[in-house]
């Protein structure tokens, strides 16, 4: 991404409603499969700007990596890693069975990530055995929007294609369901709207504050709620912990 964009992620991101809304989706899933200890070693990969950090820190110790500089500076800053440093996901600077938890927010869907079943082995490779990896990425192909493009999407994958490649890396998931749901159908007509109508600038429009914020987190709070019990049949994102057994 732009240098410009992580300035924006790093200001507004906290606050902004769905990403107080997908920490509290993913909390409520890992804490059905993960135990909160904290002896345990966790890596964020493809970090970003340390958005996540504070929700993994509640399971342990923190680690981040991210191929941008800008990005690396900004996570730094947030002082709640142990260390965060610059390289690539493809080929991360950490010897076999290092981590009791990787995070993957977001990752594999990037227009730089060439294989995604790549990264995945690498997950698996730097993994404890029993080890769990968290990950989230974009769903549906033709689900293609705007802030797709801004963010330079490659790939949005289906529940059951991410959990074969994750199969396929030795990787076997044990929760996984597709999140943001509720406001799909809302998402679904803003895209239709967009090839109308296209946005000239929708960069200025990402991570913007509006008088729907409380409503629209609301929504995604009562989402992580529900799929406590009941698996929803589509949605925005797909989320899976998986883990890399014995």
């Amino acid at each position: 991404m732009e240098n410009h964009v992580y300035d924006t992620m790093y200001e507004r991101e906290q606050d902004f409603w769905w990403h107080k809304g997908m920490k509290e989706i993913i909390s409520q899933a890992a804490d059905r499969v993960i135990t909160q200890e904290s002896g345990h070693s966790i890596l964020d990969i493809g970090c970003g700007t340390g958005g996540n950090f504070d929700l993994l820190s509640k399971y342990g110790t923190v680690y981040g990596i991210d191929a941008s500089e800008k990005a690396v500076e900004y996570a730094r800053k947030r002082g709640i890693a142990r260390e965060v440093q610059v390289g690539k996901v493809q080929h991360m600077p950490y010897e076999d069975d290092r981590f009791d938890i990787v995070g993957c927010f977001d990752v594999l869907y990037h227009g730089w990530i060439q294989d995604d079943t790549e990264v995945m082995r690498e997950i698996h490779r730097i993994l404890k055995p029993g080890g769990y990896l968290v990950i989230r990425e974009p769903a549906y192909n033709w689900l293609r929007s705007q802030h797709d493009t801004m963010v330079q999407t490659s790939h949005r994958y289906t529940r059951s294609e991410l959990n074969r490649k994750l199969a396929a890396a030795g990787l076997k998931s044990k929760y996984t369901r597709y999140i943001n749901s509720y406001l799909f159908p809302i998402a679904l007509a803003k895209r239709v709207v967009e090839k109308v109508f296209p946005e000239k600038h929708p960069e200025e429009h990402l991570f913007q504050k509006s008088a729907l914020d409380p409503l629209l987190y609301g929504f995604m709070l009562a989402e992580s709620r529900l799929n406590r019990f009941v698996p929803l049949p589509f949605g925005l994102s797909i989320l899976t912990i998986a883990t890399k057994e014995s």
